[in-house]
């Protein structure tokens, strides 16, 4: 609701008076005060709570900490005017601050009944940052799951103010409002800014060149705030929550007789804002999951080197057509193919098996595949194997070599061949690769 439709003047007028419980519903609400307190309070202490009279000016204290913590309170206040002045009808006679200030509820409800009165909690009344309204969302959830969460903030009940969240915070504030969908915040229809309209007018009257820049009063100034307005309540008397709930109704009055369409509309937008949120929820929920989607496919179209691969393909092709040509060196490779194969099968048999075993059959694989050397012919094998490996033309002499194959261990007789040179196919397939 725009400000121009809860008038500021009246709402601060109307709150320079105390308030007392009318004797009727004292003992219900004394009742509903300990079921709803944080501190296990007796009925005795409950009692006292509810004889007080109580108004706002009480809590001008907490201006020496911040004057969020004072907004506090004054919004709670201006909620109880929106209930008595918008919100109650039929049997729900009227809605009072609780007299407990440490109570799970901040507002309580008192409601007629074919059986009697009864009091029933009202809203956990919270206005201040997006951080603070989100984490006290989450503590009524877990904590006060029976109190109503009131968010006069609207950074939950908006649509402007779910906007300025960032995607962090709309995510975890969407898990909550999946986790608990028949809990969701209840929207205010007074305008945000009201509290601290009410608190500069108040520091207004009382001294129009007091400074609360630095959000803080020292406390000797806090004190004299607090004896100004303490003598203003004793001076206008205490009125029945009773009044306080017909008052309110002229806060909301407007100079055009238009106030009751305005608070339709307004009641109207509060709930396309929460369709909108909803749909911003769902939008973004399908446009994270378009982007992860397209991630993906992106991923899987992504083009490959084809020009690495054509070189390889056509080295690889050369090499073949020159192995066909060489009978020889096909034999070779041939036997090279059996002993990869058979090493590949005998691993993948392996690993099913115990690790003792497999370790052992890995020893005797090793032994079967490559010749027994005697240590004290280390350096033999080492110069025979410089010598295969040479790329000069030599004479490979007849020896015998161990095969691994399916039927076994088999031992072939190599005759002697010529190795090296410009007709040894390894040296060509290493010249084609540079």
């Amino acid at each position: 609701m725009n400000s121009s439709n809860f008038d500021i003047d009246k709402a601060f007028d109307l709150l320079k008076s105390s308030f007392s419980i009318p004797d009727e519903y004292k003992e219900e609400v004394a009742k509903a005060v300990v079921k709803y307190s944080t501190k296990n309070l007796s009925i005795e202490t409950a009692t006292k709570l509810v004889n007080k009279e109580q108004n706002l000016f009480d809590n001008l204290g907490v201006l020496s900490s911040h004057q969020n913590n004072f907004n506090g309170f004054t919004a709670e206040w201006i909620a109880c005017m929106e209930y008595n002045g918008l919100k109650n009808k039929g049997d729900l006679l009227l809605t009072i601050v609780n007299p407990d200030p440490q109570s799970k509820a901040d507002l309580l409800h008192i409601i007629k009944t074919s059986s009697g009165i009864i009091v029933k909690p009202g809203p956990d009344v919270k206005s201040g940052s997006e951080d603070y309204i989100i984490n006290e969302y989450e503590r009524n959830l877990k904590e006060k799951y029976d109190i109503p969460f009131l968010d006069t903030s609207g950074t939950l009940t908006t649509e402007d103010g779910f906007k300025r969240l960032s995607p962090r915070k709309k995510a975890r504030v969407n898990k909550m409002f999946e986790d608990y969908p028949n809990k969701r915040p209840i929207p205010s229809s007074i305008d945000n800014q009201a509290a601290r309209k009410i608190l500069k007018k108040m520091i207004k009257e009382y001294n129009e060149n007091l400074d609360l820049t630095n959000d803080k009063l020292d406390k000797e100034k806090v004190e004299q705030v607090k004896n100004y307005f303490k003598q203003m309540v004793k001076k206008n008397g205490v009125k029945s929550w009773a009044d306080f709930a017909s008052e309110s109704k002229s806060v909301f009055s407007s100079n055009d007789n238009t106030s009751k369409s305005e608070i339709d509309l307004t009641q109207a937008k509060n709930q396309s804002d929460t369709k909108k949120i909803n749909n911003t929820l769902k939008n973004e929920d399908s446009r994270n999951e378009k982007e992860q989607n397209k991630s993906i496919n992106d991923k899987l179209k992504k083009p490959q080197n084809r020009k690495s691969s054509s070189k390889v393909i056509d080295k690889a092709a050369n090499a073949i057509k020159y192995i066909e040509k060489h009978p020889r060196i096909k034999e070779v490779v041939i036997t090279l193919g059996e002993v990869i194969i058979t090493a590949a099968l005998t691993k993948t048999m392996k690993t099913n098996r115990k690790d003792s075993d497999y370790n052992s059959e890995i020893k005797n694989s090793i032994n079967d595949i490559e010749l027994k050397q005697n240590p004290t012919d280390r350096h033999a094998e080492k110069d025979e194997r410089v010598t295969r490996s040479t790329s000069k033309e030599h004479i490979v002499p007849s020896h015998k070599q161990r095969y691994k194959t399916k039927n076994g261990t088999i031992i072939k007789e190599k005759a002697p061949y010529n190795r090296g040179g410009k007709n040894d196919w390894y040296s060509f397939f290493l010249f084609n690769n540079h």
